[in-house]
């Protein structure tokens, strides 16, 4: 019944303005093909605060592409625009609910000192009938003419020009830090290549110096166990005893109790060890 009589109320109020009955959010019909940038608000709406002076008329005080919660200023107005910029309509952080569309009860006493559609200085304010307190309602056609006064679009154009700027100097920031960052991680791998290519050079000399040093000591131990053989003769001493018997290839030489024929090239000098195997002779670990 309530809802019966605040419909009603609203007819006989504004039976000869079904119009704006009716209005809502509708186009701003000037700058609609600026050229667009490729920023893109953070919250999909831009946000100005808009300032009621002296003389009536408004200025863009700020802008912002996310939610404002709040003015400061009771002259001040919070305007929300689209990302495409087509369409305007105050924004309140508490809104207060419509009984039907467009249409706000506004009780006395119980706004003051808030923002919201009853207090706002695009609401038109109508007195009430049949027990409906005062109703208001947002005049949009009046938030399109001053959006149009103060060229809120050509404002949030450059809003958006300097939001892109600083976005794009934060990519090339970001892409300088990344080539230094490259740099720099390309010289530590060349220092580091370097530095590997100079140690394996050093290990390769000490490899290599140790490898002469090592067949120095072959050579020579070699030209000496030569040496011991070519002059072996009857008596000499030999890891496995004296010198008995010298044919060409072989040498018979005592061993203990018995003798052993050793081949030429298998007889050592008496500091090695003597090995002998089930009575089979072999040659002991040399260098």
């Amino acid at each position: 019944m309530r809802h019966y009589l605040l419909a009603l109320a609203s007819i006989l109020l504004f039976g000869g303005c079904a119009k704006e009955v009716s209005l809502g959010k509708k186009e701003v019909v000037t700058k609609q093909n600026l050229p667009r940038g490729e920023y893109k608000p953070r919250s999909g709406f831009y946000y100005t605060v808009v300032k009621k002076l002296q003389d009536g008329s408004f200025k863009v005080e700020f802008i912002d592409d996310l939610p404002i919660p709040n003015i400061l200023n009771p002259n001040d107005e919070i305007l929300r625009v689209s990302e495409d910029l087509r369409l305007i309509e105050p924004y309140f952080s508490q809104s207060l609910e419509a009984f039907i569309p467009n249409r706000f009860e506004c009780k006395i006493g119980e706004n003051v000192g808030k923002y919201n559609q009853c207090t706002s200085d695009f609401t038109k304010i109508r007195s009430s009938v049949l027990g409906v307190q005062n109703v208001g309602y947002i005049d949009y056609e009046m938030i399109y003419d001053v959006a149009n006064r103060i060229d809120l679009v050509g404002k949030i154009e450059e809003f958006k020009a300097q939001k892109l700027k600083e976005q794009q100097s934060a990519i090339d920031e970001a892409l300088a830090e990344d080539a230094s960052k490259s740099a720099q991680k390309e010289h530590k791998e060349h220092k580091e290549q370097m530095e590997y290519l100079k140690q394996k050079e050093q290990n390769q000399s000490a490899t290599t110096q140790a490898e002469m040093i090592e067949n120095s000591k072959m050579a020579k131990h070699k030209r000496e166990l030569q040496s011991f053989r070519s002059s072996l003769k009857v008596g000499s001493e030999t890891n496995c005893g004296k010198v008995l018997l010298i044919n060409a290839q072989e040498i018979k030489v005592s061993y203990k109790s018995t003798t052993l024929k050793i081949a030429k090239d298998k007889i050592f000098p008496k500091e090695y060890e003597c090995i002998v195997v089930g009575g089979i002779y072999k040659a002991p670990p040399s260098f």
